[in-house]
């Protein structure tokens, strides 16, 4: 979210170019993952998942006319 600053933080910009990734996870193993952003009906789910967690998150995503984007890694 760009630390709530207008426009996309240069991590989703390079996924955007090559959403070919690597995941590492706190217990060090890592994973290659595929990116893509949530759309219609997939996003809002996962949106209000993100919400149980920060429930100010629409408050803060208010402030910025960029759109917040929610980003999927699927594990290849």
């Amino acid at each position: 979210m760009n630390g709530w600053a207008e426009g996309h933080p240069a991590w989703w910009r390079n996924l955007q170019a090559d959403p070919r990734g690597t995941v590492v996870l706190s217990d060090g193993s890592s994973h290659a993952v595929l990116a893509h952003r949530a759309d219609g009906e997939e996003r809002q789910p996962l949106w209000d998942r993100w919400l149980e967690v920060n429930p100010g998150l629409d408050q803060l995503a208010a402030v910025r006319h960029t759109p917040t984007d929610v980003v999927v890694l699927t594990r290849q």
